[in-house]
């Protein structure tokens, strides 16, 4: 096998081990009723969902699309620019969906972009969100909006 098939299959199986999860959570949580490993989901507008390595659905009719990529290329923290392809399939899909929530996991770290989820998790509003606002993360939000 090819060293690009080679780290492909890692990936895929990483892949696995999230649904995994996902699997156990489903066999404890009633509301989680059924998952889809690399789905061939369609939605809105009859396009294949853009977000689609493991897909949960849940009683309430939500579902939960996640993004399985196993490292950065060269093992650092993820930045936006090696995510912009899959943050622009998220856009796509949530903007298709209103009932989906999009999910990244990966073993490696989302450095400055996961600091600006997690300041967004913390702050009620865009107005928060922006005040006093790290200089430090100024060059990765204008990137993400950019992609966004």
């Amino acid at each position: 096998m090819s060293l690009a098939g080679t780290r492909s299959s890692r990936g895929d199986i990483y892949q696995v081990c999230v649904a995994m999860d996902c699997a156990i959570r489903m066999i404890k949580d009633p509301a989680l009723v059924w998952m889809e490993l690399d789905s061939t989901r369609v939605i809105s507008g009859g396009i294949p969902a853009p977000v689609d390595d493991v897909i949960l659905g849940w009683a309430s009719g939500h579902e939960t699309c996640c993004q399985c990529k196993k490292n950065e290329p060269g093992f650092t923290a993820w930045k936006v620019t090696e995510l912009e392809e899959d943050l622009k399939k998220a856009a796509e899909h949530l903007m298709a969906e209103p009932n989906v929530e999009v999910r990244f996991y990966s073993r490696a770290d989302f450095g400055d972009l996961g600091r600006l989820v997690e300041r967004a998790l913390l702050t009620p509003d865009l107005t928060a969100f922006r005040s006093d606002f790290p200089k430090t993360l100024s060059a990765e939000l204008a990137k993400l909006e950019a992609a966004w």
